[in-house]
């Protein structure tokens, strides 16, 4: 199967073909516990939007994944903690913006933003985007809010718990230490209430937050599991990206 991965292809390949839809995988560089790797947020994305692109292209249209951007922001909670990589929001909009031009530029009207890490907060800039680049239809998936994640894990944990841990398991089984090695992922919330309950909001400390970087118990997860949440994440992630270059309007008909 010819790869979807945009690196690996050669000038023949795209010169003369066209572009349905981009996607750029965006992770972190932050550590997940004791047993996955700092580059967890970024390995997943790219593998899942890979996945999905090779399958979508499989249903006629044509799409490509950019090369993943390895870092994220609102990583501050945890600037001292060894090789964690923060990027101001500033930076996060400015390499947007010229990622959108360049696609722009070249007729690609779909651009697809997979989204690895919970503290990337893309919607301010994607707003921006939509006001300069109005023929560009800019999407964000976040794949840990998929509506099946509730139901395919019990308990998945926020960060390096079993839901990142089963993925990986799945993905990548050679970068997951033995679960005899892995932390359990307790973590504490705040003393004011409506911090805890979200309508009020700051923030996280993570040396105050968790014991070990992680938040949830790692110790549940497994490779079957994480070849399930894959394949529904997979699936599902190529029905939209199909949808999107085919259905003409996104929005319902007002009656």
């Amino acid at each position: 199967m010819e790869t979807s991965r945009l690196g690996q292809k050669n000038f023949r390949q795209l010169n003369s073909a066209i572009v349905d839809v981009a996607i750029l995988p965006w992770g972190a560089t932050e550590p997940h516990g004791y047993h996955l790797p700092y580059g967890t947020d970024f390995y997943q994305a790219e593998e899942l939007s890979v996945s999905a692109a090779n399958l979508a292209n499989g249903q006629g249209i044509n799409a490509i994944v950019l090369p993943p951007i390895p870092f994220g922001s609102q990583n501050q909670g945890q600037r001292e903690v060894p090789g964690c990589i923060n990027l101001r929001t500033t930076t996060q909009l400015a390499i947007l913006d010229d990622i959108a031009a360049s696609l722009c530029g070249q007729g690609i009207q779909r651009f697809v933003i997979f989204n690895g890490h919970g503290g990337n907060d893309f919607h301010f800039a994607i707003r921006d985007l939509q006001l300069k680049y109005p023929e560009l239809l800019v999407v964000v998936v976040e794949w840990w809010r998929h509506p099946s994640i509730p139901k395919l894990v019990e308990n998945p944990g926020e960060h390096a718990g079993a839901l990142d841990t089963c993925i990986m398991m799945r993905l990548f089984p050679e970068l997951v230490s033995s679960m005899e090695d892995a932390g359990s992922g307790r973590s504490v919330g705040f003393n004011i209430s409506a911090l805890n309950e979200g309508w009020a909001w700051t923030p996280r400390d993570w040396s105050e937050v968790s014991e070990d970087t992680g938040v949830g118990d790692p110790r549940s997860a497994t490779p079957e599991l994480g070849a399930l949440v894959v394949d529904t994440l997979v699936a599902d992630l190529a029905s939209l990206l199909v949808k999107l270059v085919k259905v003409a309007n996104i929005y319902q008909r007002i009656s």
